[in-house]
């Protein structure tokens, strides 16, 4: 009998859901030029096993950059919550600058956790590519065989992304409680 999923896992699970069912598939074979694009009329050439493997770092490259940018947002985004609570919170401050800065907080808070899914799906796209070109190399021996967003991000630990969500959640809910001071006051 499975387990129910708990609620702080979902909305992790709902994105590795998105993402699995069409934001990140690669239509076919890997390389250029591509299937659907400008260049679809063109005559397709097969790329050789080395043209593939300088493709396969590249891509696997720029799933780590995409990666390390994931988890630098939430470093970033508690500096500027630092720099705007630090004044918002203090006791002589004008109300109307604690509302404005109550509101760049939530608008802080939101960004990052735009930036943070987006990065991941970057991540998850250039991973899942770099996966197709490893099957096609014969590096990995089925493409099925791992291809949800867990073995793709082996290593990461999705916890920690949907806490890091949370945390950033509940710095936009301090600042939104902030402005909402800070309009009582005026």
């Amino acid at each position: 009998m499975s387990q129910p999923t708990p609620f702080w896992k979902r909305p992790l699970n709902w994105l590795d859901g998105k993402i699995y069912k069409g934001w990140v598939k690669t239509a076919g074979p890997v390389g250029f030029p591509a299937a659907d694009g400008p260049a679809a009329g063109a005559k397709a050439q097969d790329l050789g096993a080395d043209a593939r493997a300088a493709l396969l770092a590249v891509y696997a490259g720029q799933f780590g950059s995409y990666t390390t940018l994931l988890w630098q947002v939430p470093a970033l985004s508690l500096t500027a919550q630092a720099f705007l609570f630090t004044i918002a919170l203090a006791k002589d401050v004008d109300p109307g600058a604690r509302v404005v800065l109550g509101v760049l907080s939530v608008v802080t808070s939101l960004m990052s956790i735009y930036l943070m899914f987006s990065h991941r799906i970057h991540a998850e796209r250039q991973g899942r590519v770099a996966m197709d070109l490893a099957v096609q190399l014969g590096a990995q021996a089925d493409a099925e065989e791992n291809r949800g967003a867990v073995e793709v991000w082996a290593g990461v630990n999705s916890g920690s992304f949907v806490l890091w969500i949370v945390g950033l959640s509940l710095f936009g809910l301090v600042g939104l409680g902030a402005a909402i001071l800070g309009l009582t006051e005026l």
